[in-house]
């Protein structure tokens, strides 16, 4: 590589002197790799048995002691792994006489080896000749140009020669049958739904790598088939609801058959297992706040059978009626005996009724009915005296009818939407969007004071429309609840 120098010089003076230009080349001095393959010699070509994926070890030297990278092109590239820091060559899949894959398909496969030291390239091209392998299958003497599985059905030459079918003719297969077919388990509960998990089947077979199928089969034993399913991974599943008192026996025939149709069969009886429904009893209330009550149960007998849900039923009415919307089915976490949740979202001053259930296969069980009440809400209103309607209603002699709510609002059966604020009904102060600020009391309601209009007003009634009609001192008038 040349690149040029110029020097500036001067004289003994100071004086510039003319400029001299030298041209400076650098050589490489980098030697390329070169290879050596198979023992050191250097070679075209490599030959290697049938059934193996080890190939050659491609060793390349570098004179500079450079690191080397091996890789690979060539047509028939895609059939081989080259490790790229060791030279080890090796096919991907075992190699096959009978059927080659290399481009030709002539069992000779082409490939280039390419080494680098990061500055020079030195290419192999290689050669892999597959060759049949050799050996004596059948005892004779005689060697017999056979591989492992020349007819490729999945079995070996030696175990079809053992058998007495032959290696070299697909149709002619070393099969066995399947054997030891089980069921893992022989009973079932009964009034379970269908799809319940009986068991799981299962079957060996003694040929390597077959894949067994379990189906039913007709036959003697086969009475009771239509009752059961089987999973495509051997479950045996119910298939409808099953009765003991019907039927406490069942049996059924199944076959497992392996992919060349070789076949083992057995019948199997399951039991169907008597059960009841649970017993459960209902406990008393615990803590009961004005929207919430703390309710338990405890299962006193499961009746031999999974018990698949527990809770309580809430209602206001003491028949539990089911089309009632008050009527609330509240399951619990699952337990194994005793549980125990809190229902929420209930009315405040207002009597429930309810009990415990559980349900297994066979049913559902109740407790005995329990009630409790739920308390006034908590809030600072003059309502201490009022009497309880249900369902959230109040009653006061002067003031009439109303249902209070948490945040002091209440509404009214005549004068409808209200915020009320006071400490007793002594002196009460009463808020609408139509008059702003009232006040009134026991000793002068139906008489209320307008802070806005600064002025008494009469309640006597709603019109027609259902709007609330004062009578305004002031004015002199007759008005609705818009003045």
């Amino acid at each position: 590589v040349p690149f040029y120098l110029t020097y500036d010089f001067m004289d003994g003076a100071g004086n510039a002197a003319p400029q001299v230009t030298r041209t400076v080349t650098v050589v490489d001095m980098n030697d390329a790799p070169a290879f050596t393959i198979q023992d050191g010699n250097a070679t075209s070509t490599v030959s290697v048995s049938e059934n193996q994926t080890a190939v050659t070890a491609v060793i390349a030297t570098d004179p500079d002691g450079d690191f080397l990278i091996y890789s690979l092109s060539g047509p028939d590239l895609a059939s081989f792994d080259l490790n790229a820091s060791t030279g080890d060559l090796t096919f991907k899949q075992p190699s096959d006489y009978e059927n080659p894959i290399d481009a030709d398909t002539n069992n000779a496969y082409e490939i280039s080896i390419i080494v680098s030291d990061g500055d020079a390239n030195a290419t192999q091209d290689l050669t892999i000749n597959v060759i049949n392998q050799v050996e004596d299958l059948d005892g004779d003497g005689i060697e017999d140009h056979y591989d492992p599985d020349d007819d490729n059905d999945g079995f070996t030459d030696g175990e079809e020669l053992a058998y007495g079918s032959d290696p070299r003719d697909p149709a002619s297969v070393a099969n066995r049958a399947p054997e030891n077919l089980t069921l893992d388990n022989s009973y079932v509960d009964e009034a379970q739904p269908a799809g319940v998990v009986v068991g799981h089947l299962a079957a060996i077979d003694p040929d390597a790598n077959d894949t067994v199928t379990l189906a039913f089969a007709d036959g003697n034993g086969s009475d009771h088939n239509h009752l059961f399913s089987i999973d495509a991974n051997g479950t045996l599943r119910t298939a409808s609801v099953l009765d003991h008192e019907a039927n406490a026996t069942l049996s059924i025939r199944v076959r497992a058959t392996d992919e060349r149709n070789a076949s083992v069969e057995a019948v199997f009886p399951v039991q169907v297992r008597n059960v009841f429904i649970p017993i459960v009893k209902t406990l008393p209330a615990g803590e009961v706040t004005h929207d919430r009550a703390d309710l338990s149960g405890r299962l006193l007998a499961d009746g031999f059978s999974s018990v698949t849900e527990m809770g309580v039923i809430v209602s206001r009415s003491w028949w539990f009626p089911a089309n009632d919307p008050n009527t609330r089915y509240v399951p619990s976490v699952p337990a194994e005996t005793e549980f125990a949740l809190s229902v929420g979202q209930l009315e405040p001053a207002t009597r429930y009724y309810f009990r415990a259930y559980a349900v297994n296969g066979e049913g559902m069980a109740l407790g005995a009915k329990k009630r409790f009440t739920t308390k006034r809400a908590p809030q600072t209103d003059p309502w201490a005296n009022a009497a309880a309607l249900g369902n959230g209603w109040f009653h006061l002699s002067w003031f009439g009818g109303f249902r209070p709510f948490e945040n002091n609002w209440i509404y009214h059966q005549d004068l409808g939407w209200l915020y009320a604020k006071g400490t007793s009904e002594d002196s009460i102060w009463l808020w609408n969007n139509d008059w702003g600020w009232l006040w009134t009391s026991a000793d002068v309601f139906p008489y209320i004071h307008s802070h806005r209009e600064q002025s008494w007003l009469y309640f006597l009634t709603k019109d027609s429309s259902g709007i609330p009609m004062f009578y305004h001192y002031g004015l002199g008038n007759w008005l609705n609840a818009a003045p």
